[in-house]
């Protein structure tokens, strides 16, 4: 296994952004962030879609690579829809 680690910004207040869904839906996988905006959660290495969503910002979505035994380390802006 591998690591998925980071933390969810606003864009426009710089605040951590707590409660919003990080998910890596073809592993069925994810965390919701804690009050400071920090996730962590485990995935099988290889290449993966990871999404990004909270009420009111529009949905973020990065392909990402994992390796084992790795932790991938994301720092993720949300924009607020508009």
């Amino acid at each position: 296994k591998g690591t998925v680690k980071g933390i969810v910004i606003g864009k426009d207040d710089k605040k951590p952004v707590v409660g919003a869904t990080v998910q890596i839906r073809s592993e069925r996988k994810g965390a919701v962030t804690d009050k400071e905006g920090k996730f962590s959660f485990a995935v099988s290495p290889g290449d993966h879609k990871l999404e990004v969503s909270f009420i009111g910002y529009q949905t973020y979505s990065q392909s990402i690579k994992v390796g084992v035994d790795k932790t991938t380390e994301l720092n993720i802006t949300l924009t607020v829809n508009s």
